[in-house]
């Protein structure tokens, strides 16, 4: 599921001050998404007797939230845009579904040591994180830049 909600302001909006209008050419946006759990099978580690039915597990919800505040000055042939915009504004996780769903001993420990994946432990003492390696987003984090049109 897929929500887009934008407000856009016209040129003539909101009050003035000293002939500058703060509300006008202003534009919000935010898009939702929302996926369900993609299925997997159990590894033959975690059903050793083949009972599963294949398939029978689901990934964890994916939920992304996206921002942008866009201010436009400036009219006529050239103009610029200043933006602020917000990524993943719920700060959650997207787990790649290969690399653990789909890989035998990151799904046993989903299963077994889900609070501790993010660590690579195979070569202990030596470990090392695998946030890049298991997630396919990014922490909450915000750009800001401009647009010069001409």
């Amino acid at each position: 599921m897929v929500i887009n909600l934008r407000y856009l302001t016209g040129k003539e909006s909101g009050f003035e001050i000293l002939g500058f209008r703060p509300l006008a050419n202003l534009s919000v946006s935010n898009t939702f998404r929302y996926y369900t759990g993609r299925p997997y099978t159990l590894p033959p580690s975690l059903d050793p007797f083949g009972q599963a039915l294949k398939f029978s597990k689901r990934t964890p919800d994916e939920r992304d939230w996206r921002i942008r505040l866009e201010k436009r000055f400036g009219s006529g042939r050239s103009s610029l845009t200043a933006y602020v915009e917000g990524f993943n504004m719920l700060n959650q996780k997207t787990w790649s579904y290969s690399r653990t769903f789909n890989h035998g001993r990151n799904t046993v420990r989903w299963h077994t040591d889900r609070a501790n994946i993010l660590t690579d432990d195979e070569f202990a003492p030596y470990v090392t994180g695998q946030e890049l390696y298991l997630l396919t987003n990014e922490p909450r984090h915000f750009r800001m830049g401009m647009i010069f049109h001409f």
